[in-house]
């Protein structure tokens, strides 16, 4: 292995490392009646059971960690992705009485427009998807960013 390749490896590990210790901070908190996941429904997911057994609320955490510092925006690549995944994801998921969807990342937020509506997102749901369709519809279908 030269020396790029092991440069690479260690930004890659830099990610999973990010991720367990996401994991771990999920497990320190998770209470009776709650089930920790990994790697099957999203990067991490807790699920709280109804009295029943079934689900009553499922959470999907997606884990991102970056090498390069820097903010998230309206435009980052990594957020639209996220978005796509977890679109593609929910028919597939079991049945659930509520879903939240978490993105956990070492960048910061600034303060564009979407990523400003991300913060409050259970006030802003509509908005949310308005501007979503928008520039959903504009950076994914070709992969560019405008």
């Amino acid at each position: 292995m030269n020396h790029s390749d092991k440069i690479a490896a260690d930004k890659t590990s830099l990610g999973f490392e990010f991720q367990d210790l996401v994991y771990i901070e999920k497990l320190i908190e998770l209470r009776p009646g709650q089930k920790l996941g990994l790697e099957l429904h999203d990067d991490i997911h807790v699920e709280t059971a109804a009295e029943d057994g079934s689900i009553d609320d499922l959470l999907l955490i997606q884990v991102k960690h970056s090498v390069n510092e820097g903010n998230i925006t309206d435009r980052d690549i990594d957020l639209w992705k996220t978005l796509h995944n977890w679109i593609k994801l929910i028919p597939d998921l079991p049945r659930h009485r509520k879903l939240t969807l978490q993105l956990y990342t070492n960048k910061n937020l600034n303060n564009q427009t979407f990523v400003s509506l991300l913060k409050a997102s259970r006030q802003n749901i509509h908005l949310l998807l308005g501007r979503g369709r928008l520039v959903y519809a504009v950076i994914l279908p070709d992969g560019r960013k405008p």
